[in-house]
C-alpha cells in the first residue's frame, strides 16, 4: 500500500516518524511485514510511504481491525492535505 501526501502546509514529519508510524504498526500488526518513508525535496509530493502485506488478504485483515480507526483518526494530527493511496505490488526490484 502506498500513501503519497502532495505538498501542503501541514506536515509534521517528526510526528509522522515517531507517533503515527508506530501506531500503523501496533494497530496493524502482524500484518504488516515493513515498511519505509521517503521525503522529497522537490515535485508535488512531499512523502512517500510504502506499507508491505505479504498479500492482498493482509491487507484486508489489517484494515479490519478495530485500530484502523486508530491509525486514520490520528492523520489530521501530522498533516492538513488530502493524501492519496494506492494499492499494488512489486512490478521490478533490483
Amino acid at each position: 500500500m502506498d500513501h503519497l501526501d502532495p505538498r501542503s502546509s501541514k506536515f509534521d514529519m517528526d510526528y509522522y516518524k515517531k507517533t503515527h508510524m508506530p501506531l500503523v504498526q501496533k494497530n496493524w500488526a502482524p500484518h504488516v511485514l515493513g515498511f519505509n518513508v521517503v521525503a522529497f525535496e522537490e515535485g508535488p509530493i512531499q512523502v512517500h510511504t510504502s506499507i508491505y502485506f505479504a498479500d492482498k488478504a493482509s491487507l484486508g485483515a489489517a484494515m479490519a481491525k478495530e485500530g484502523t480507526a486508530e491509525v486514520m483518526g490520528d492523520i489530521p494530527n501530522f498533516t492538513d492535505s488530502a493524501a492519496s493511496t494506492a494499492v499494488g505490488g512489486i512490478a521490478q526490484q533490483v
